[in-house]
């Protein structure tokens, strides 16, 4: 199975990407298997292929990662990640210990 959607996502990247790239699956005690991409270009264009992919393959963890430039404001890649959570129909998941309040308490006193 694992093979599989591996072919598949670089079925889809052939059409997405015009960019070298690889992919990586690692096995996750939480998330099961995660489909790590790496691609030669802009952040933009990564998390444009990352929305694409997540919404043809919902429910599978794709993370694609960049090696050009950061061409995104913070605003942006918040915005796309969400929008790439939302594809693969994943919720947040906060880590044991994590407290919202103090997140936006620091950000106030800032």
């Amino acid at each position: 199975m694992v093979e599989a959607v591996r072919s598949a996502i670089v079925h889809e990247l052939k059409h997405l990407a015009n960019a070298r790239h690889s992919i990586a699956v690692v096995e996750d005690a939480d998330w099961g298997y995660i489909y790590i991409v790496t691609l030669d270009t802009s952040a933009r264009k990564a998390l444009e292929v990352n929305l694409e992919l997540q919404k043809r393959f919902p429910g599978i963890p794709i993370v694609v990662k960049w090696t050009g430039s950061m061409d995104l404001s913070e605003e942006d890649l918040i915005d796309y990640i969400v929008k790439i959570a939302r594809a693969g129909g994943f919720k947040a998941r906060a880590p044991p210990g994590f407290s919202s309040v103090e997140v936006v308490r620091g950000a106030r006193e800032e």
